[in-house]
């Protein structure tokens, strides 16, 4: 039975804290954002929540105000979580706003939805991360975005240099041989990889700085 209704909070979070994007919009830097985050599985019945945070230069949808790189947020809990207490497998989930009296209601009502029942019994282990023992690494979307009006630029040239067009998808390329339009598809892919390569490096590597800073905090060094 726990586990069933661990199963329906998590679908029921997930689809609440905007997981699911739909088409790329145009993206914007929000100057700060603040987030909390969540992590449940459907093995057990511990939950974790982070403090609220705030982050500096947040990348979201124009139109929707969507936090961009969700994914890369929760898969920074979830790994904190694997390496620092060996929970694999951990659902993670990000709760974010502009504004922290908006998000404070938010998590207010998460609290109390993990708390005990109305048989006064507790059906959740909850466990909080404590300020400063795990802290969000803010993404950095420039250089998509650079590349993606570049992009952009390439394609409407491409109409105007030549009226007669084949269509690839969503993607429109003047008349080329098949062989030279996989090509220039595979070349796309491949820079789309490195720079999200480069950036879980980045994260990985600020995650490796905090972690030595703090364990020569607690040294005393």
């Amino acid at each position: 039975m726990k586990r069933y209704l661990t199963y329906c909070l998590l679908a029921a979070l997930m689809v609440l804290a905007g997981t699911v994007g739909g088409a790329q919009a145009k993206r914007v830097v929000a100057p700060s954002m603040y987030m909390f985050g969540f992590a449940a599985s459907f093995s057990d019945t511990i939950v974790y929540f982070t403090d609220i945070q705030r982050i500096d230069s947040a990348w979201v949808d124009k139109k929707s105000d969507f936090l961009q790189s969700r994914d890369i947020y929760s898969a920074q809990l979830r790994d904190y979580l694997t390496k620092t207490y060996k929970l694999d497998n951990r659902t993670c989930v990000v709760f974010y706003s502009k504004k922290r009296v908006k998000l404070e209601k938010k998590y207010v009502k998460m609290r109390r939805l993990y708390a005990k029942g109305k048989d006064g019994r507790e059906h959740f282990d909850v466990r909080m991360l404590e300020p400063g023992e795990f802290s969000f690494v803010s993404i950095d979307l420039t250089e998509d975005e650079l590349m993606e009006q570049e992009q952009n630029g390439k394609k409407r040239k491409a109409v105007r240099w030549n009226s007669g067009r084949q269509e690839r998808g969503n993607t429109i390329l003047p008349n080329i041989d098949k062989p030279t339009e996989e090509k220039i598809f595979e070349g796309v892919r491949d820079i789309d990889r490195n720079i999200r390569e480069k950036q879980r490096n980045e994260v990985d590597q600020r995650l490796k700085e905090r972690e030595e800073y703090e364990k020569n905090r607690n040294n005393g060094k």
